[in-house]
């Protein structure tokens, strides 16, 4: 093969991997999108849920007190409350739940700072930070599908220019109820 020829197939294969080089970055950016705004709602739902045990827990446990002071015979199923309750909470562990999240969000966010620099990216970078989302990946807890789905459909229409479907009320309100499940 003539000099010529060479240089001509080693700039085709340069353009090529730079294209892909650059359509991976995007595919690792809308993941990264996608990820941070999942571990967002997931660390959304479990600090509510810690807040709800919490009160919970506070109002049931002060009318367990009331109940040793007082008499009655329903302070009895108010304290059992109090105790499943607070039980409920030890089990689940929501409060460590939304800490989990919340450092996954923080992972995904420095990941995406890295991979949103307005210089290009080497492939080695790249590799690097594929390397770094897969480690950030074997920390996180099994994923909810619906919620996955929800938080795919907002990233894409984040970077859409134009929303082309809109999911009904009916889809919205079983997405959300989906999405409300551990």
């Amino acid at each position: 093969m003539s000099e010529l020829a060479k240089g001509a197939v080693g700039d085709a294969q340069y353009k090529f991997s730079s294209l892909m080089g650059e359509d991976e970055r995007w595919g690792q950016i809308f993941d990264g999108y996608r990820s941070w705004r999942y571990h967002s709602k997931r660390q959304e739902r479990f600090e509510f849920i810690a807040k709800l045990f919490s009160i919970l827990s506070f109002v049931f446990s002060s009318a367990a007190f009331v109940a040793i002071v007082g008499e009655g015979e329903y302070m009895k199923v108010v304290a059992c409350i109090a105790a499943v309750v607070s039980g409920l909470n030890l089990v689940f562990r929501p409060s460590e739940m939304a800490r989990t999240h919340r450092d996954l969000r923080d992972a995904f966010a420095d990941l995406l700072n890295e991979l949103e620099k307005p210089d290009d990216l080497s492939p080695k970078e790249l590799h690097a930070v594929i390397v770094k989302r897969r480690e950030i990946e074997k920390k996180e807890p099994p994923h909810s599908r619906a919620l996955n789905a929800i938080c795919d459909y907002e990233t894409r229409m984040q970077f859409s220019k134009e929303v082309k479907e809109t999911p009904g009320l009916l889809n919205r309100i079983i997405a959300f109820m989906y999405a409300q499940s551990f």
